[in-house]
């Protein structure tokens, strides 16, 4: 739950993906999926971070977690191997997550279009259209 560095977070996830059971992956995982965290510089949030030398490529906290979940490797490293069956479940959840995280990254871009006064499409629990 450290803030000031997503470093030390991913070096936690990093330790779990080695060490934990295949089976308790996702209860440790699936919180940080959709963080957004990247690097705080001047009390300023930065979103993404570079986890490599290539300063280049950045991601966020949400996808670094995504990647060890679903790959076998990091860098010249292999993960322990996560048995067919979990991992089928591990992917079926990642792309659910994955879903939400683009679905909030597009709501927040459109977020200053919304403005008070303006008609809106609107789902109700019964599943009915309304105008808004």
């Amino acid at each position: 739950e450290y803030k000031e560095s997503p470093y030390v977070r991913c070096a936690g996830l990093l330790y779990l993906r080695f060490c934990c059971a295949p089976e308790n992956l996702w209860n440790w995982f699936s919180k940080y999926l959709l963080d957004e965290e990247g690097n705080m510089i001047d009390k300023h949030l930065i979103s993404e971070f570079s986890p490599t030398l290539d300063k280049s490529y950045t991601i966020t906290f949400g996808e670094y977690a995504e990647n060890l979940l679903i790959d076998m490797g990091y860098y010249s490293t292999r993960f322990p191997r996560i048995p067919t069956h979990i991992d089928r479940e591990l992917q079926k959840k990642v792309t659910k997550m994955r879903e939400k995280r683009e679905r909030r990254r597009r709501n927040l871009q459109d977020l200053g279009v919304f403005q008070k006064g303006i008609q809106v499409l609107a789902i109700s629990p019964e599943v009915i259209w309304n105008y808004l």
